[in-house]
């Protein structure tokens, strides 16, 4: 705010006013334009809720990974996403939530809008107001249902493995040429050579 007084003729005037550093207030600006830009460009769901579960916002991300679009699920029950036996599972963690404590890489199941099931990790915090009162949750949901199917593969691939060299009547051994210690040897090979 500014005032102009004027004296008489050749005096002096005088401005009165105040001045408001608005720095912080466009830093503040600055900060959140770089994180709604990197939320917007995240590969992974981010989301927004209020501790009631409904949806508040919903990056391209959850567009790619749960098929909903933002405007089909901005505003909805977060239960969309859920399927009939985890509908519990998210009541749980948002209680989690509004106590303040924070859940992270929690594994677990979510249902597609294609009715298609997939594997997460979910990680959810609280949204806090300037008094420090918690008034939402912020998700982070990432599919990893690649990694499960590659880690089932891994483990079926293991116990044909497994079974192949154990039952196999030649003598086999694995052998570390380091140390050139013996690190697995079959039935066969202990039969073969008389060793335990």
């Amino acid at each position: 705010n500014a005032a102009l007084v004027a004296g008489k003729a050749g005096a002096e005037f005088e401005i009165k006013g105040t001045m408001t550093d608005i720095s912080e207030i466009r830093k503040a600006e600055q900060e959140h334009r770089r994180l709604a830009a990197i939320v917007s460009c995240s590969d992974d769901a981010i989301i927004s809720l209020t501790l009631e579960g409904r949806i508040e916002t919903w990056n391209a991300g959850a567009e790619r990974v749960l098929g909903f679009s933002a405007e089909e699920a901005i505003g909805q029950s977060i239960a969309i996403i859920a399927s009939a036996d985890r509908l519990n599972e998210y009541q749980q963690i948002l209680a989690k939530v509004g106590s303040g404590q924070g859940v992270n890489g929690i594994e677990t199941n979510r249902v597609r809008k294609d009715g298609r099931p997939i594997n997460i990790s979910l990680s959810v915090s609280p949204i806090t107001d300037a008094m420090g009162e918690v008034v939402g949750a912020a998700a982070i949901v990432l599919d990893i249902t690649d990694k499960k199917l590659a880690e089932e593969k891994l483990r079926e691939s293991e116990v044909q493995y497994r079974l192949l060299f154990e039952t196999n009547p030649i003598p086999m051994w694995v052998f570390d040429h380091a140390t050139l210690r013996f690190l697995a040897v079959n039935q066969a090979a202990i039969l073969q050579y008389g060793f335990t």
